[in-house]
C-alpha cells in the first residue's frame, strides 16, 4: 500500500484527506513477474512517461512530482492494475474547557 494523508482546513473545517493504492504481491506477479513494492513503484513513472508522449507534460529535465497534475496522473493508474482510494475526514471539534 502507498498511502499520502494531507490535513488542513478545507472549507473552513478541519479535514484530513487519505489518499492510497493498493494491489497485491500475488497480483503484481501475475501481471507484470515482479512484486507489488517494485510493481507500484515502476508503474507510476510509466504513466508520466505516457503522459509526456501524449503531450500532457512540457516539463523539460528534472522536476519535483509536484509538476504533475495529480487528479490526471491518478486517473491513468488503475488502468493499470492499481486502484486509487480517498477518504475525506472532518474530525470532530474537541470542546474548550472553561
Amino acid at each position: 500500500m502507498v498511502l499520502t494523508e494531507v490535513g488542513g482546513v478545507m472549507k473552513g473545517e478541519n479535514t484530513m484527506i487519505r489518499t492510497w493504492t493498493w494491489i497485491s504481491h500475488e497480483k503484481a506477479n501475475k501481471i507484470s513477474g515482479i512484486h507489488a513494492t517494485a510493481y507500484q513503484t515502476g508503474m507510476p513513472v510509466v504513466v508520466v512517461v505516457e503522459m509526456m508522449a501524449r503531450g500532457e507534460l512540457k516539463a523539460i529535465g528534472v522536476k519535483s512530482p509536484e509538476a504533475v497534475d495529480p487528479v490526471k496522473f491518478c486517473e491513468y493508474l488503475p488502468a493499470l492494475d492499481i486502484p486509487v482510494f480517498e477518504e475525506i475526514n472532518h474530525p470532530s471539534k474537541k470542546e474548550k474547557k472553561k
